[in-house]
């Protein structure tokens, strides 16, 4: 196996690989280290990813739900989630067995 120098643009993709991964790793981190804090009250507002994890579904379901109805919020190209808001339209939703 030869080893040859990296070039500019293999360094560059290199670097934005490298990045991703350790800005996804650091999320990941934070994100259970908030998830272990007792007593820590919800947040009022989830992103799309904390919200399928909430409702326990699929991001294409929670496609299908804001298709549906399920209000949301964008601020500045990034899209968010009330919590009351899901609470109150999956209430919404409830059937009754007759």
């Amino acid at each position: 196996m030869s080893l040859h120098p990296l070039t500019t643009d293999e360094l560059q993709a290199l670097r934005k690989e490298l990045h991703r991964d350790l800005r996804k790793d650091l999320l990941d981190e934070v994100q259970t280290l908030v998830a272990q804090r007792p007593n820590a009250p919800p947040p009022d507002y989830l992103r799309p990813e904390e919200a399928c994890r909430f409702m326990q579904i699929s991001s294409s379901t929670l496609y299908k739900l804001r298709k549906s109805g399920l209000p949301s919020i964008r601020v500045e190209g990034l899209l968010y989630l009330r919590v009351s808001d899901i609470n109150n339209f999956l209430a919404s939703q409830q059937v009754v067995n007759a």
